[in-house]
């Protein structure tokens, strides 16, 4: 990672789960700074009865970048908090996704463009169009990614990153959606119950307080 260039990049070490780490270094970042709370994946009371806030880590050095445009996974939201080193982040809003060039499918989330600073305009000609973000993140910064925004990172320094996703009233419905239709493929049953749950759990505001 310290001898890493754009020409020759290191392996890129990312979306570690920090809790498949030693439980040293989960203590050195937790808990969550108050900006990310609620979150909703931490509630005792989600309808599983399993917290799906992921806490991962990034380790990188110069040239290394994200391998795809994206936006998170089931429309959550990301906190991308920088500890050590500087990267670029290149961001895009929603209402850009016809520009994005979405993949079919599961992968909905994911754009079709391989390189955003050497785009293949031919194959993407509405990207040219595109208007987004470019800015730098350093050491005690937090970036917030809202649910749906697209973004791609790549790393002008020797870097460490910790992400945690999250879910609140912003994009509760969104991620209702997503995550229902993600249990669909397995049963239809408990699709339409977690649902019911989840909906419930917000309209009661109960996720915004356990």
């Amino acid at each position: 990672v310290e001898v890493s260039t754009s020409d020759n990049p290191a392996p890129y070490l990312r979306n570690q789960l920090l809790s498949d780490w030693p439980q040293e270094l989960t203590a050195e970042v937790t808990p969550m700074p108050e900006c990310t709370q609620p979150n909703w994946l931490e509630s005792r009371a989600f309808p599983s009865r399993q917290r799906h806030a992921y806490v991962e880590l990034y380790i990188g050095g110069q040239g290394a970048q994200f391998p795809v445009l994206h936006y998170d996974g089931w429309h959550t939201h990301a906190f991308l908090m920088q500890l050590y080193g500087d990267k670029e982040y290149i961001v895009f809003a929603p209402d850009q996704t016809p520009r994005m060039y979405p993949r079919d499918g599961v992968e909905l989330n994911k754009s079709r463009i391989a390189d955003v600073l050497e785009p293949d305009l031919e194959a993407f000609p509405l990207f040219d169009e595109a208007e987004g973000v470019r800015f730098r993140l350093h050491p005690g910064e937090t970036l917030f990614v809202p649910a749906g925004w697209w973004h791609t990172a790549r790393i002008l320094t020797p870097s460490v990153t910790v992400s945690v996703n999250g879910v609140n009233r912003a994009n509760g419905a969104e991620f209702r959606d997503d995550f229902c239709a993600s249990i669909r493929t397995r049963s239809e049953l408990r699709s339409s119950v977690t649902r019911a749950a989840l909906l419930v759990g917000q309209v009661t505001h109960l996720f915004d307080y356990v």
